[in-house]
């Protein structure tokens, strides 16, 4: 049996509480289906088949029913690691790029005006006269970290 095949009730040991936590949530969720081979069907680039003209229709069910299967697994680990009142949102959802877009436009966008402090703090930044580059770099590597997460954000902002 393929490893992707086993079904894991709860696959990842971070619940989902909404805006506090999904980051850390989406991230090994993300890595987790990725180690599946699964995380494209979070990104819509597996999509619901489509029946070609000339195939068959066993070949095609046999597609839809891997498609299917796939997709609800999906949606039901993403449940199964949400509190019940995200997990009941989710309910109604009949694909994963679906549920995984809106969570991720719900959770992954607070403290907009705390990003926006960040971006004008290190834009701000310069060395000041007589600082070592090791003091510098010490303040840097905060930043740095920071400015990641702000990037990340965005680009999740930017696909929405």
């Amino acid at each position: 049996m393929d490893k992707k095949d086993i079904f894991l009730p709860r696959p990842i040991n971070t619940i989902l509480e909404g805006n506090r936590n999904y980051l850390s949530w989406s991230q090994a969720m993300r890595s987790f289906l990725k180690g599946r081979m699964l995380w494209q069907y979070c990104i819509g680039a597996i999509t619901i088949p489509i029946k070609g003209a000339s195939e068959e229709d066993t070949a095609f069910l046999s597609r839809m029913i891997e498609w299917d299967s796939h997709n609800h697994m999906i949606l039901t680990w993403i449940r199964n690691t949400s509190i019940s009142s995200i997990s009941n949102l989710l309910g109604s959802f009949d694909d994963a790029k679906s549920a995984w877009d809106m969570l991720a436009k719900r959770y992954s966008t607070t403290h907009g005006s705390m990003k926006y402090q960040l971006v004008v703090e290190l834009h701000q930044l310069r060395q000041e006269p007589g600082q070592s580059i090791n003091d510098m770099f010490k303040f840097c590597s905060p930043a740095k970290y920071v400015a990641d997460f702000c990037k990340i954000g965005a680009a999740i902002n930017d696909r929405l």
